[in-house]
């Protein structure tokens, strides 16, 4: 199991807490918590650095300086769905003014931005890493009923036949 397949076996904990059964229920509990522990350590590997994060700050108030307002003179959120997934977003209105006033910021940021942009990148190649994660394993035998197709092919992992 690849390090990015945690996530959906954390879904498939989740939904698979719902059914009954004592052993199984132990295998699933047992399960979510290293599952969760695993997760952790991950994010904390990318978590920004305070240099990121108050540029971060210093570009999103350029964001908002330059952003579309609404009748009150506020900067105007728009939102967008994505895959199922709404994000909402400032829309710029004056392109040429924000840009000018952005890159000095970024050239004084370049490298907390490159330094951000390496720690997603190794993000990313340990997502691709096998986990390593030892799993209690329960037989198909204890499975419940009732258990849906889609949650029984999120916790695959932890079923032997």
């Amino acid at each position: 199991m690849k390090n990015k397949d945690l996530f959906t076996l954390k879904e498939g904990l989740k939904e698979a807490k719902k059914l009954q059964g004592v052993k199984f229920a132990y295998a699933v509990a047992k399960n979510s918590r290293l599952v969760d522990h695993e997760i952790e350590l991950l994010q904390e590997t990318i978590i920004p650095s305070e240099d990121f994060t108050e540029f971060e700050d210093k570009r999103n108030e350029l964001v908002k300086k330059y952003a579309k307002k609404d009748k009150n003179g506020e900067p105007k959120q728009e939102t967008q769905d994505v895959n199922g997934q709404t994000f909402s977003f400032f829309k710029i209105d004056d392109i040429p003014a924000y840009n000018e006033e952005a890159k000095p910021l970024e050239e004084e940021y370049k490298e907390v931005i490159e330094s951000r942009n390496t720690q997603l990148k190794e993000y990313d190649t340990q997502l691709e890493e096998d986990c390593g994660l030892v799993l209690h394993k329960v037989v198909i035998d204890i499975v419940p009923e009732n258990i849906t197709g889609e949650t029984l092919e999120l916790i695959d992992w932890m079923i032997e036949e």
